[in-house]
């Protein structure tokens, strides 16, 4: 596709800015000046002409279906589009649709023409949206050029129509844009040109009744309107269906408290004709400000249905929500460090809370800290009033934790060996009830034990000397206070 150069303008020979150039299909070749002239270098010429210029007659079917976002005409917000349709000099257009930016057109239209057999050297079928002026000329506000080799090739007339799909398109100088058009294209061969065909088959979706509930608040900051401010503000909500069996609706004007901020409180059900296939729902058409995908509105949408006041409403739903993206981002971030030449492990305890680690492999980084990653699951424990904690018979240090709960908490690993070395030494060293039972544990065990040598005879003893694992990184103060 061509697109004009903004350094020529058009009176040099150049195309204007707001103009569509075309597009040129060609092949390009690049080497040495002895490869051309070399006697057995050959560019098969012959061979691609001859697939450009053996055609065949075809019947060309272009399936509109339905058109979104298209961008506004005017400062109102809206415009009266309908599509026209180019290809081999020739031209064809839908019916206009009033004041929306997401008409529903299912229309067919057709050209018959003589193409090549080899679809790829076909011509490009140029599809634009327009915008109808009544005291000027139309516009044209959008593009597509859909190329032949997209097209479905069916094997008779009778044959079933291809799905459609969301096609892209563009501003009339080729400038990406977010309008979107619904369409398809058939190509159907034919015995010989004049060859008349029957009549294509309705496009329009099997349909269903369903009611729509519109409750309309309110709007705020509205703008002023051709130096005038907002005075008596009202909304218009249109929801189209094929065969013009929508329905819209419209609020009562209001300017309370303000035409800027006027408040409407009023509450709508219509009944409308909604598609069975997801793929072909309408939006719902705020006039003049913006539209509401109804896809996800449908109940019988499995994948995509959205039940009402869920999508603002429900803080649970939201939180749901933000926890799986972040599930989703953690997941993708530790395969991008996998990836990277990370090795990861989990430490896990009874009661697991989430933490993880990780660390490079590289040696060179042992002793540099901040090459270690550590992710923290935060959890939300249950908090006390003051006065359920002054109720409490006594305060167990375990804070915000319920005393009930505290069988269910991690041990500490220091902990846990401490309390076997009791069990070790009390089936060891069997004591009366009436004798100081920890330092006789200790005599004994240093009588009969190499640790002997280290105390002697004497009664006192340096816990530090014991044959008893501290931890490392925790004030040993606090870690050995009312332990003795």
């Amino acid at each position: 596709m061509l697109k004009p150069e903004p350094s020529r303008a058009s009176h040099l020979g150049g195309a204007a800015l707001k103009t569509n150039p075309g597009a040129v299909l060609l092949k390009l070749g690049f080497g040495l000046s002895e490869d051309a002239t070399d006697p057995d270098f050959s560019w098969p010429e012959e061979e691609l002409l001859r697939k450009a210029e053996d055609r065949v007659p075809f019947c060309i079917r272009v399936f509109i279906y339905q058109a979104r976002d298209l961008p506004a005409s005017d400062e109102t917000g809206l415009l009266d589009p309908y599509v026209k349709v180019r290809f081999c000099g020739k031209k064809e257009k839908t019916r206009v649709h009033a004041m929306t930016t997401a008409p529903l057109f299912y229309e067919t239209l057709e050209f018959h023409e003589m193409l090549p057999l080899d679809v790829r050297f076909g011509p490009d079928i140029i599809v634009q949206v327009w915008d109808r002026d009544v005291f000027s000329s139309n516009t044209p506000r959008a593009l597509l050029r859909f190329p032949l080799t997209k097209c479905h090739v069916l094997t008779s007339e009778g044959s079933k129509i291809p799905s459609p799909s969301w096609e892209n398109l563009t501003s009339i100088c080729a400038e990406p844009q977010s309008s979107q058009i619904l369409m398809s294209v058939a190509l159907i061969r034919k015995r010989d040109l004049a060859e008349r065909l029957g009549r294509s088959e309705s496009i329009i979706p099997q349909m269903r009744q369903a009611w729509v509930e519109i409750t309309c608040v309110g709007v705020r900051q509205l703008k002023a309107h051709r130096l005038r401010a907002p005075q008596e503000s009202y909304v218009r909500i249109d929801v189209p269906a094929p065969n013009d069996r929508g329905n819209c609706f419209k609020t009562q004007p209001s300017s309370v408290p303000s035409g800027r901020n006027a408040n409407f409180l009023e509450r709508k059900v219509m009944a409308i004709d909604m598609p069975e296939n997801p793929l072909y729902a309408q939006n719902l058409d705020l006039l003049g400000a913006s539209s509401v995908d109804l896809s996800s509105k449908l109940p019988w949408n499995s994948e995509a249905y959205v039940a009402p006041q869920t999508e603002l409403f429900s803080d649970s739903d939201v939180w749901h929500q933000e926890k799986e993206k972040n599930e989703e981002s953690h997941l993708r971030t530790q395969s991008e460090l996998l990836g990277s030449g990370l090795s990861r492990w989990t430490i896990k305890y009874p009661g697991d809370a989430g933490l993880q680690f990780r660390e490079r492999l590289d040696s060179n980084h042992e002793d540099d800290y901040d090459e270690f990653e550590c992710d923290v699951e935060h959890l939300e424990l249950e908090r006390y009033s003051p006065e359920a904690l002054s109720s409490m018979p006594e305060d167990s240090g375990t804070g915000a934790f319920d005393p009930m709960i505290l069988s269910g908490l991690p041990m500490i690993h220091e902990d846990l060996v401490f309390r076997e070395k009791q069990v070790q030494f009390a089936d060891k060293f069997p004591l009366d009830e009436h004798s100081n039972p920890f330092p006789e544990m200790i005599n004994a065990s240093c009588a009969s034990s190499k640790y002997c040598t280290l105390l002697g005879s004497q009664a006192s003893y340096k816990l530090s000397e014991l044959p008893i694992s501290f931890p490392s990184q925790w004030a040993a103060a606090e870690y050995i206070e009312g332990r003795e």
